[in-house]
């Protein structure tokens, strides 16, 4: 979060004056200590169901991580930012803005992936490594003060921290975070039970909020930075790995559903009606068009490739690289005095304008 809580500020300054190595229990207690400010600051959120899912996400890929034994906890915090963030030892938290953000429990999963790693592969220690370099003389005090201070000593140690540049302990710069994304990756297809392209679509929606230059409350574009660079490597890395990038469904977008309307069928892609079509020729013929539809834009259907004709036996049909998605006969119009032509040209209309949308999206 923009601003995050004292103790979070406070553990990164520990984290960046450390001289000397950290036990396994150390790290833990730590994090413990951090995590008991953060909640004293920040008010939890109480949806059951949204709790039950980010818990049981988080315990899918923390079991197949590079520590899995860590006492791993995955929390919901209260605030519009979209946002996540961990603490060593492994206690994650999410925004309810980055809850609401997310289209899919794949890109969800993809988040929750990524701040594992930094906990699992103890991105903080490597963190404190490179700072210690530089400053060495007050790190046993900062270590004893932190691990035995309760109450006002905490707040003490805080404010006598006031003068050290806090903003730049906000990341772990580009590497740690290109490390996390290709672990977060990795747990993925290790887990097997979530699109690895989440983290892939995720990243996309933050490149391309960083190059409008969002003025939303957006604070892991804050504390995450580089999203385009990240992006860039972690394509490779999917490819690589023979992961198959399917955008659409990772990202939620495009989701074709046949909806009941009186004695009409009516097909959508997302909000956007497509068609609606009477009579049991109707009906069947608007199940095969959403199937067909959903097979293409799986291959991701273009703009361009859809049309509509003519057919030799009087009726029309749309199309979509040379393949009739759908041929319409008069009976199936709710209004037979129409057209078929017309209306082939106008379902293909439909169908162009939704991909249209989601193309000046990406772009604006």
């Amino acid at each position: 979060m923009r601003n995050l809580s004292k103790a979070l500020f406070l553990f990164f300054c520990l984290f960046a004056f450390l001289a000397f190595p950290l036990t396994r229990e150390e790290e833990i207690e730590l994090g413990k200590q951090a995590a008991s400010e953060v909640e004293k600051e920040y008010k939890l959120y109480d949806n059951k169901d949204i709790l039950d899912k980010v818990d049981k996400i988080g315990k899918t890929i923390a079991a197949v991580s590079d520590d899995p034994s860590l006492p791993w906890t995955f929390k919901v915090v209260i605030s519009d930012e979209v946002n996540a963030f961990t603490l060593p030892g492994g206690f994650v938290y999410l925004t309810t803005g980055l809850i609401s953000f997310v289209s899919t429990d794949d890109e969800l999963a993809g988040v929750i992936a990524h701040e594992i790693a930094h906990a699992a592969r103890h991105h903080f220690i490597k963190l404190a490594e490179q700072q210690a370099k530089t400053e060495k003389q007050i790190a046993p005090f900062l270590l004893a003060a932190l691990l035995g201070a309760k109450g006002s000593d905490f707040e003490n140690i805080y404010l006598g921290l006031q003068l050290i540049e806090i903003a730049k302990m906000h990341s772990y710069g580009q590497a740690l975070e290109e490390d996390a994304d290709l672990s977060g990756a990795k747990y993925l297809i290790r887990a097997g039970k979530y699109n690895p392209a989440g983290i892939l679509t995720f990243l996309e929606k933050l490149a391309r909020m960083e190059e409008r230059g969002v003025k939303q409350e957006l604070g892991i574009l804050q504390t995450h930075p580089y999203a385009k660079e990240r992006v860039s490597a972690l394509l490779s890395f999917l490819k690589s790995s023979l992961v198959e990038i399917n955008r659409r469904r990772a990202a939620g977008l495009f989701v074709v559903r046949l909806q009941q309307a009186g004695e009409s069928v009516a097909v959508y892609i997302d909000k956007q009606l497509i068609i609606q079509l009477s009579g049991d020729s109707g009906a069947q013929a608007a199940q095969r068009l959403s199937e067909a539809l959903d097979s293409l834009l799986d291959k991701d259907l273009k703009v361009w490739e859809i049309g509509a004709r003519r057919l030799p036996n009087g009726n029309s049909a749309v199309v979509a690289r040379g393949i009739v998605l759908i041929e319409i006969s008069p009976d199936m119009l709710p209004d037979r005095s129409q057209d078929t032509l017309a209306f082939a040209q106008t379902v293909a209309g439909n169908i162009r304008h939704r991909l249209l949308q989601e193309f000046l999206n990406q772009i604006y």
